[in-house]
């Protein structure tokens, strides 16, 4: 029986491929940028024009947070703005892996299984119903609905919450600075997702499936 017991999987990239080579280019983040700006319009009464210039300025002054910097400058309720901006339907904007549920269910019989993303769990939720994976993971953390800023403070949130070490851990991921680097800090072990091997992940691998080799082999 492998030792590790519980993987925490990144979602966007990790659970469902993106090709493109920033999930910023990605057209899931192009979705929710019209819905952004769409709903700016609406909330504060002003046209397109100013509503994306506004909106991008939002962007630029906080990356990966928006829903801050709305609530902050603008006063608009972040959870509200969440759930209309990212409820988008993934039919047809992402991919499915083959064999994905496969190996997911092998993994749960000897793993407890996570997904820790820093989505909105409104496109989590939509995530995991399109893919017909949600059964397979114990839960799902959303480090934006923690209001945590990316994973630094998230990881050590779950372990308390779960009861694990970070040596009983895996993490999943396809971004060294959001995925990798934060868990190895604190001992969880790493994984990454990508065209070519990370330098400071624990183990590198081109696709999702290959980690059924790592799991059983290491």
């Amino acid at each position: 029986m492998n030792k590790f017991q519980r993987i925490f999987f990144d979602m966007d990239g990790t659970l469902h491929p993106i090709r493109q080579e920033s999930f910023l280019d990605s057209p899931v983040h192009n979705q929710m940028v019209e819905r952004s700006i769409v709903y700016v319009m609406q909330k504060l009464g002003i046209g397109k024009r100013k509503a994306t210039e506004l909106f991008e300025g939002i962007m630029e002054r906080y990356p990966r947070f928006y829903s801050l910097g709305l609530q902050k400058e603008q006063g608009i309720d972040r959870w509200d703005y969440l759930v209309h901006s990212w409820n988008i339907n993934p039919e047809g904007i992402i991919q499915r892996v083959d064999g994905l549920d496969r190996m997911l269910n092998d993994l749960t019989k000897r793993n407890d299984l996570y997904v820790v993303s820093d989505a909105p769990r409104v496109w989590m939720g939509n995530v995991m119903s399109h893919l017909g994976i949600r059964d397979f993971f114990s839960g799902l953390y959303s480090g934006t609905n923690l209001n945590l800023k990316k994973k630094q403070g998230l990881f050590p949130h779950i372990l308390s919450d779960i009861g694990a070490e970070p040596s009983q851990c895996y993490m999943v991921g396809d971004e060294e600075q959001n995925d990798i680097i934060p868990a190895r800090a604190i001992g969880i072990n790493t994984v990454y997702l990508g065209k070519s091997d990370s330098a400071v992940a624990d183990y590198s691998i081109r696709d999702v499936l290959s980690l059924r080799r790592i799991i059983v082999d290491d």
